[in-house]
Order: structure tokens, then C-alpha cells, then sequence
């Protein structure tokens, strides 16, 4: 089951969330992604608001090859870099865990650069090849 908005590709499991955390970043090195940043949400809220969040991850992901294009073609594309990819849960009990990114060719709109739409429709395709893979 996928859900597909203009600005970004969500997939829904069911399962365990920690599994799933770890097969989409096992999916996204496939595909030539690291992570950068791994942003524990759920935690965070925790510890600055004492809030109980659900499970909520921030992935900040960046494949070095089509980086160093894009930059390469224009310095202000690093405004969108890295790609965030989010895992997370609607509520506490829910058994559903949801795993979305950004689609990179909603981004790509604002520079007038072939080869900034061309690495923006790679990313793309990389990023829901990822996620679909999940």
C-alpha cells in the first residue's frame, strides 16, 4: 500500500518499529545512501518537553555521487541536501509504522539546471526504489 503526495513517497508496514528502522537504512545503502544524521524524535521530546511521542525518526541521507553533481552544478542546491527520510508511527499502539522521503524532483523545480533535474530524477528514483524495498 502506497501513498504518493507531490512532495513525497510513503510506504505502510506493519511490524516491528526498531526492524523497520533498521531494514530502511539497510535499504537506502543499496541504493547508495548514508546517513548522515539520525534524529530520535520520540527521545527528544522526551527529554526537552516531557512529552510521549510515538516513534518518530528523522533520517537525514545523502548518496556522496549525485551530492557532488548537483553541487557541482550549482553551490545553492546544498539549501536542499541533505534528503530527509522519516520512519514513524501515528500513535504509541499502533502495529502500522510508516516510512516516507522527499521527492527530490518537487525541489529540483527551483533551478533552472539540467543537471540539477537530472541528479533530482536519479535521488528520486533511488529514494523510492529504497523505500519500496523496505
Amino acid at each position: 500500500m502506497h501513498e504518493q503526495k507531490t512532495f513525497s513517497y510513503t510506504k505502510k508496514l506493519v511490524g516491528d518499529y526498531n526492524t523497520i528502522l533498521e531494514k530502511t537504512i539497510e535499504s537506502l545503502a543499496e541504493q547508495g545512501f548514508g546517513v548522515l544524521c539520525k534524529i530520535d524524535v520520540k527521545k527528544t521530546m522526551k527529554e526537552k518537553l516531557n512529552i510521549d511521542y510515538p516513534d518518530y525518526t528523522i533520517l537525514s541521507v545523502c548518496n556522496p555521487v549525485l551530492a557532488n553533481k548537483a553541487i557541482s552544478a550549482d553551490k545553492q542546491i546544498g539549501l536542499f541536501l541533505p534528503c530527509n527520510v522519516v520512519v514513524y508511527k501515528d500513535t504509541q499502539d499502533a502495529d502500522e509504522v510508516l516510512v516516507s522521503t522527499i521527492l527530490p524532483h518537487a525541489l529540483v523545480n527551483f533551478f533552472d539546471n539540467k543537471v540539477i533535474e537530472e541528479v533530482g530524477n536519479m535521488a528520486q528514483t533511488k529514494l523510492m526504489n529504497a523505500i519500496h524495498n523496505v
